[in-house]
């Protein structure tokens, strides 16, 4: 079957797919607080789900939400068996007054290295460098709703990173790296990091 731009029905029949699939996102990215697994840290308005110890009930609804904001981003779905491979752990920004929404998501995982961006006269990056740098946690996703954009949810995500991806110690911004990153992750990353040639690393 194929989409016409243009035609009528063709544009009625994707307008109707498209609303159906933002409700059925909408009521997956909702956190139950009430039930939240006893291993889960908070923030204010952060959950913080270690992805190692935690109960195959709630990995389950953790991979839900991490696939809904995959399929925002355009990347590749995960499976459980994703989740065990490395020290990982979600951090959720939930809405006091939007009936528990998840505003926002960061996955971050532990590294050991990665290297910096390579920028060119004009201030954009044009490759990575050959060199290593010490890292210790990467973010391979970090995602904000449209409606809660430019609201300070991924800065306050960033500080719940530093805090509790390592217990009992704060992770500093020089050994957080992202993944190749988009044209909105590169301007958000220079916000946070205070240089245009922060961190990047390849996610396995």
């Amino acid at each position: 079957m194929t989409f016409q731009r243009g035609r009528k029905e063709d544009e009625e029949l994707h307008s109707k797919y498209h609303r159906s699939w933002l409700r059925k996102q909408s009521r997956l990215l909702v956190w139950n607080v009430s039930a939240e697994p006893s291993n889960a840290a908070r923030s204010p308005d952060v959950v913080v789900l270690d992805l190692q110890t935690s109960a195959k009930r709630e990995l389950q609804r953790g991979l839900e939400i991490i696939n809904v904001v995959n399929e925002y981003l355009g990347a590749v779905r995960l499976e459980l068996s994703d989740l065990e491979k490395k020290q990982r752990k979600l951090f959720l920004h939930i809405s006091s007054s939007a009936n528990n929404k998840v505003e926002g998501c960061i996955l971050a995982e532990k590294i050991a290295a990665a290297h910096r961006l390579v920028v060119e006269d004009a201030g954009q990056p044009v490759a990575r460098s050959d060199l290593e740098f010490p890292a210790i946690c990467g973010i391979s996703r970090i995602w904000v709703s449209p409606d809660a954009r430019r609201t300070g949810v991924a800065s306050k995500l960033i500080d719940a990173v530093r805090m509790h991806f390592i217990y009992g110690c704060s992770v500093p911004l020089d050994a957080i790296a992202f993944t190749q990153p988009t044209a909105d992750g590169l301007a958000f990353g220079r916000r946070v990091f205070g240089r245009k040639d922060f961190l990047v690393y390849a996610e396995n």
